[in-house]
């Protein structure tokens, strides 16, 4: 991806390019040309607000929503991910702090959320309703897990330490970059 420049190739969405009176639907709409249904993974970096949220189930094809690089969101309004059909996987920040009534209802896709809130969000009741129950695991920071195993609803769910993806890292710095600079 180009910092600042939204991007979609093979399903892959990412969107790092939007603001006030051009929020997140616009850049997603944009750089889809309208056709909503292309995207299977969408990553979203930047400034959130409470005006960049729409329904996820518009976007009927993805499958992971990626918003783990956001900053801004505390909250996750009610029914936002409900009945996103095709969604098994999405990453919220560590800024949440509450998740609204069912917010995730009827998803039955949904295998795994992870949460990097090292404090448990506040969760309305029906937040799960209907959803892949028996295959659904919430991922958080592993110095949480007893936290989160011992708090209303989250106690009810597969609580895991969350694993980091992270296998290398490899940088390539230009020939004429002196590379003093980044000792």
């Amino acid at each position: 991806s180009i910092p600042g420049r939204n991007y979609l190739e093979d399903g892959e969405a990412i969107i790092d390019d939007f603001s006030d009176g051009y929020g997140l639907y616009d850049a997603v709409w944009f750089v889809s040309n309208g056709e909503l249904d292309k995207i299977t993974s969408l990553t979203v970096i930047g400034k959130f607000t409470e005006n960049d949220w729409f329904e996820a189930k518009s976007l009927s094809n993805c499958g992971i929503i990626d918003l783990s690089r956001t900053t801004g969101l505390t909250y996750v309004p009610s029914m936002l991910f409900r009945e996103a059909q095709s969604l098994n996987s999405i990453i919220l920040p560590a800024s949440i702090r509450g998740i609204g009534y069912g917010a995730f209802s009827g998803c039955d896709s949904l295998t795994n959320l992870t949460l990097l809130s090292t404090v448990p969000p506040q969760v309305e009741s029906g937040t799960f309703a209907g959803s892949n129950s028996d295959n659904f695991v919430v991922y958080v920071p592993a110095a949480s897990v007893s936290l989160y195993k011992a708090t209303d609803v989250w106690k009810d769910l597969d609580i895991r330490p969350l694993k980091s993806q992270v296998k290398s890292l490899q940088v390539t710095i230009d020939k004429k970059i002196d590379i003093k600079i980044y000792k």
